[in-house]
């Protein structure tokens, strides 16, 4: 699978703009330290090349900034340095140094089709490596380098173009796996906020019906038996009306892309009512509280996703007073639960890794962990797990710009056997 570029966003147009803007300083800072040792024969075929590849430069900063069509731009980079690289090389001894960057910063900063990145590459070898032997008697005889120093550096330079496509392939299957991953959180969430939509439309008619089958009845126009039926309805009725208000804020919440004020204890009133039969065995306590400036779906995936997980693995060892413990202290929300699991040492490691880690149970695949991991990414925290006493701990810790603590308020713990 190809990772998808995306040459009109603005990340590529920023990478355009600073290197187009990178080289041109360079170039001119290198001119004018340069052009006092090149041999009066060749100043013009020197300042005409380095002129050639300015105007380049000059014309992709300018149409970059322009908003014109970018879509070959990150070729025509690689192409423009590499003359940069091959014109200096011809003059100067050490711009092997220039071709080696070019091309690890290349594969670094761009999105490249890794059918076309072979040719690419091979091509540059092959033209730079005939320009540096064919000046390369020339440096030995003005001592800027020795013969052993050419076939080191030749090899050096292979060595790294070969190392930079392997490099690069490994960054793409990350980039493919990261993207596909992405794509599917991305429809979860979508579709998750459509299932709501609907669930909330069912519920709603029920509702309405119900107080109206409550209006009907009068004060003593109804048996013991009937008012009392009636009275199971109205608590009904206050109960799927707090369901549906709570389903309201969960569906605008993913829905919304705007930065909100929220608690903790809000999203886990939410986490309760959605989980409702999930939690019926299971305890589910929050001790402490905060306030948190960011989107609300961000909070409410993680808590929702670090429960489930909590819960599959509580019923899985089919752990009696099941108990899922949240605490809010120090810019910290730590999740743990009783349910006995242990994870090996490898297992931590890739969670806590920066590569994406996969599940070793044959009933999940890591989506979950994730999903945690990308929405905590997204709010600019950190997060990492552990084995606690009697579980699973996930430790959460959210940035000082993000989190407003309260100490009057928030040292509060409540419990509920849903």
């Amino acid at each position: 699978m190809e990772y998808p570029a995306s040459p009109a966003s603005s990340e590529s147009r920023t990478m355009i703009l600073l290197m187009s803007a990178l080289f041109m300083l360079v170039a001119i800072a290198m001119a004018i330290k340069e052009l006092p040792s090149v041999a009066e024969a060749e100043v013009t075929y020197y300042l005409v090349g380095r002129a050639a590849v300015l105007l380049g430069f000059l014309a992709h900063l300018l149409m970059a900034l322009l908003h014109r069509s970018i879509r070959w731009y990150p070729l025509q980079i690689y192409l423009l340095g590499m003359g940069y690289c091959i014109h200096g090389q011809y003059f100067q001894p050490n711009y092997w140094l220039g071709f080696i960057e070019l091309n690890a910063l290349y594969i670094a900063l761009f999105s490249v089709d890794r059918r076309q990145l072979p040719w690419l590459y091979g091509t540059s070898l092959v033209l730079f490596g005939v320009v540096f032997l064919s000046r390369s008697d020339r440096f030995v005889a003005d001592g800027a380098m020795t013969e052993p120093m050419v076939v080191d550096v030749l090899a050096a330079v292979v060595i790294t173009q070969l190392s930079c496509l392997i490099l690069y392939s490994v960054l793409l299957r990350l980039r493919s796996e990261t993207h596909r991953l992405n794509q599917r959180f991305t429809d979860l969430g979508r579709n998750f906020s459509f299932v709501l939509h609907d669930i909330k439309g069912l519920i709603t008619s029920q509702v309405v019906y119900a107080k109206v089958l409550k209006n009907v009845g009068k004060p003593g126009s109804l048996t013991r038996k009937e008012a009392e039926s009636l009275a199971y309805l109205a608590e009904d009725v206050e109960s799927v009306q707090h369901f549906v208000a709570q389903i309201n804020r969960l569906i605008r919440s993913e829905l919304s892309d705007e930065v909100e004020t929220t608690r903790v204890s809000q999203a886990i009133d939410l986490v309760k009512v959605l989980f409702r039969s999930k939690l019926a065995k299971i305890s589910l306590r929050l001790t402490g509280d905060f306030e948190l400036r960011i989107k609300p779906y961000l909070l409410n995936r993680i808590l929702i996703n670090a429960i489930t997980n909590s819960v599959e693995e509580i019923n899985r060892n089919k752990v009696i007073g099941g108990e899922i413990n949240l605490t809010c202290s120090d810019k910290t929300l730590l999740i743990q639960d009783n349910s006995g699991t242990r994870l090996s040492s490898r297992m931590l490691e890739s969670l806590n890794g920066p590569l994406l880690a996969e599940s070793d149970k044959p009933s999940g695949g890591g989506m979950g962990t994730y999903i945690i991991k990308e929405c905590v990414h997204l709010v600019g925290g950190k997060v990492h797990f552990s084995n606690e006493d009697s579980g699973v701990g996930v430790r959460v810790s959210f940035p000082k710009k993000v989190i407003s603590w309260e100490p009057e308020k928030a040292p509060r713990a409540h419990q509920e056997a849903t």
